[in-house]
């Protein structure tokens, strides 16, 4: 059941699906029965809160998609 908590953690950069802009995650956090992450723009200061879903392995956050470990933004 936690898995996707697990999977998403704070350093990771994610890709928006319909934008394709790139966000780090900042913060990942419970707040009574559901648990978000904080996701920061990675050229700018607007940041976003999402929901995590729990018990969806494949897209935990909706929306976005995770990029390779290797991101590099001046590629």
């Amino acid at each position: 059941m936690f898995m996707a908590k697990a999977k998403i953690s704070p350093g990771q950069v994610w890709r928006e699906d319909a934008s394709g802009t790139h966000y780090l995650v900042t913060r990942v956090y419970a707040e009574l029965f559901d648990h978000y992450a904080i996701l920061r723009k990675v050229e700018g200061e607007q940041t976003l809160r999402v929901k995590i879903r729990m018990n969806d392995e494949n897209k935990p956050l909706p929306g976005y998609t995770q990029e390779a470990a290797e991101f590099n933004v001046e590629s």
